[in-house]
């Protein structure tokens, strides 16, 4: 039997900041049934070389990369997975016990191409926190339905085949990195069938301080609505422009209801309503701004 055929999960990890929790998150990985058959590549492009990192982990393989934003890191690590899957995860992301043996599980059905899990918050957060797993994660806190969806998958706690992520994707991965919205639409766009799996589970480990955090969705939303006219018809092109100043009232009301609705978010919302129209004003304003002015350097700052 070769090496390769003994990866049957290729786990992508990535680490850009010196305060990224990835020994925890490796700790987590450790204790998997499955992880005698994954293998864990943690991409770093941190200046400072980590003096943290486990030395009995034969799974674990640090790759060395250039200081670059988190599409580009996570693309380094698809480009050397050996898996038949490629599980993509966060370093603020840690895993239930479970994780590798339900990303299998979901893909028993042979028409399933990519799989989702489900998003938790920790046990205990502030406002700014709350509002600001409301708006990334809210969609994927449980309950959830399980099975196929043409939904918002996560890009923090998600499972795809490698060979079709590769066959349908290379392009955008080569450009932009594996920018979930990018990557996952073009799967749906090529009929791919992605399903949600609430059993495979993270739980959420940011401690977001609320300035900081609306810059950087600023320069995500910029960066995403600059890429985001490359990948559609000149048409709507032109309508994504014309309604763009609508985008921070509307992301406002939708993430509003959307929590106030949903009976896992209605507790979050306590508290923290006025973050969360904080955090869609920063980011409807910089997609709108995206749209109009280009990306200028947004792009280079994502995470």
């Amino acid at each position: 039997m070769s090496e390769t055929s003994l990866v049957l999960v290729s786990v992508v990890l990535f680490a850009r900041h010196p305060d990224a929790p990835v020994p925890r998150v490796l700790t987590a990985l450790r204790r998997q049934s499955l992880i005698a058959q994954a293998e864990v590549l943690l991409v770093d492009g941190r200046e400072a070389p980590p003096s943290d990192l486990p030395t009995d982990f034969p799974q674990l393989r640090r790759i060395v990369a250039e200081p670059s934003n988190m599409p580009m890191l996570k693309a380094r690590g698809i480009a050397e997975a050996r898996g038949a899957f490629v599980a993509i995860l966060d370093p603020w992301d840690e895993p239930d016990p479970r994780w590798l043996e339900t990303i299998v599980a979901g893909f028993r059905d042979q028409g399933i191409a990519g799989v989702g899990g489900a998003v938790v918050p920790p046990a205990a957060a502030d406002a700014t926190n709350r509002a600001a797993f409301l708006f990334e994660y809210g969609a994927f806190n449980p309950p959830m339905i399980s099975g196929p969806s043409d939904g918002e998958m996560p890009g923090n706690n998600f499972a795809v085949r490698r060979d079709l992520l590769l066959a349908d994707c290379r392009d955008i991965l080569r450009s932009e990195g594996f920018n979930k919205p990018f990557c996952q639409a073009r799967l749906r766009d090529r009929g791919r069938v992605l399903a949600m799996q609430p059993e495979m589970r993270v739980v959420h480990l940011t401690c977001h301080r609320l300035w900081p955090f609306l810059a950087s969705r600023f320069q995500y939303a910029r960066c995403f609505g600059a890429t985001r006219l490359r990948f559609v018809e000149p048409g709507r092109r032109t309508l994504l422009r014309i309604f763009a100043p609508l985008v921070p009232a509307l992301l406002a009301w939708r993430h509003l209801h959307a929590a106030a609705t949903h009976s896992g978010n209605r507790v979050l919302l306590r508290g923290a309503r006025a973050q969360l129209v904080a955090i869609c004003l920063a980011w409807g304003t910089g997609e709108w701004l995206g749209y109009w002015l280009g990306a200028g350097d947004s792009c280079e700052q994502l995470y």
